[in-house]
């Protein structure tokens, strides 16, 4: 599908040492239906042959719409890493996708549909399913919300699962390149605390997100608990500059759920 506005989506992919699974994670987006296309790779110092992927991958599938640039980020973590594919970026909207997951052939070509028959809003969500390593998939339970309060009970928007204007950028800033663990929750929360019109598509999941022990997200609150402290501290900082008020108080609750529920977790 070509859209007649010519409107470009630029898809973000972050990798690290990613070479079992990145092929294919990459062949799903190539083999999107929508066009014109950018795809954005930036490899965070591999160390497996994942940047020897990405540069063959380039060289086989790029075409007149789908455009390809595969870069180098070489400060550690998934924040920069996208930050750097983020200022490389041209597209009209902006998604960040991750290097182990797959997306499904008509998924660019739905939310397309959503945002056209929405009068192009600030941000679009989807769901999405887990896949486990013996095969079996699970859709993950969603809150369909726009409020930020939501965020923090439920990450409510993880990385892979918005879509948004890349003016949206100019209010929010850029990933926080310090944070390691709940990058997502902290960019979500922000996005949610500056967006305009955020709609939901509620049918069928978008793509699944591969659920391994090597993934960030698979590490134990136990193992990661110092950054994940660090992100609560951040979100707590974004906080107390708010107006006081219902929504704040309502807000800084939510951010007390979040934090006894990883208390609840962690074995030192």
């Amino acid at each position: 599908m070509e859209n007649n506005g010519n409107l470009l989506i630029s898809v973000i992919v972050p990798v690290f040492n990613r070479q079992a699974s990145l092929y294919n994670s990459l062949a799903s987006l190539s083999g999107q239906t929508f066009r014109p296309l950018e795809l954005i790779i930036v490899d965070n110092d591999s160390t497996d042959g994942s940047l020897e992927i990405c540069d063959e991958f380039k060289e086989s599938n790029q075409d007149k719409n789908l455009s390809i640039q595969v870069l180098s980020e070489h400060k550690c973590g998934a924040n920069a890493a996208r930050n750097k594919g983020l200022k490389a970026a041209s597209g009209d909207y902006l998604y960040f996708f991750d290097s182990d997951d797959t997306l499904f052939p008509k998924s660019i070509e739905t939310i397309y549909c959503h945002l056209f028959k929405n009068h192009f809003p600030d941000a679009i969500a989807f769901p999405f399913n887990l896949r486990f390593p013996n095969g079996k998939t699970s859709r993950r339970p969603h809150r369909y919300s726009a409020d930020p309060a939501s965020q923090l009970f439920d990450t409510v928007l993880p990385t892979h699962g918005v879509l948004f204007k890349r003016t949206l950028i100019e209010k929010i800033g850029l990933w926080d390149k310090n944070l390691m663990r709940w990058q997502d929750l902290e960019f979500g929360f922000r996005l949610l605390l500056n967006v305009d019109k955020l709609i939901w598509i509620k049918g069928e999941p978008l793509y699944e997100v591969n659920v391994h022990p090597d993934s960030i997200s698979g590490k134990s609150y136990s193992e990661d608990h110092e950054m994940l402290y660090t992100t609560i501290q951040k979100i707590q900082g974004i906080i107390d500059k708010l107006q006081p008020g219902e929504s704040a108080d309502r807000i800084q609750r939510a951010l007390c759920f979040r934090l006894c529920s990883m208390a609840s977790q962690i074995k030192l």
